[in-house]
């Protein structure tokens, strides 16, 4: 994995993130938005505690809205 600065109150909606890495929607015109099927069981491979699902898929979200815009910029 890349070195990147990830604040440590992020850490684990990040962590959830990239194993979320591999599904991405994707429609005609390029990806559209992460599967949130998969984010269950993603929770549980990171000992998520299920009181805090909340609010790692609030920052789960935050990184795919913004992910998409730099994808978007980039066409």
């Amino acid at each position: 994995m890349p070195q990147l600065g990830i604040w440590p109150e992020n850490w684990v909606a990040f962590r959830v993130f990239y194993r979320l890495r591999t599904q991405w929607a994707v429609g005609m015109g390029g990806a559209i938005g992460l599967r949130m099927e998969p984010m269950p069981f993603a929770m549980q491979l990171e000992q998520v505690p299920q009181e805090d699902w909340t609010e790692v898929a609030d920052g789960v979200q935050i990184m795919e809205h913004e992910t998409l815009r730099l994808w978007r910029e980039k066409r």
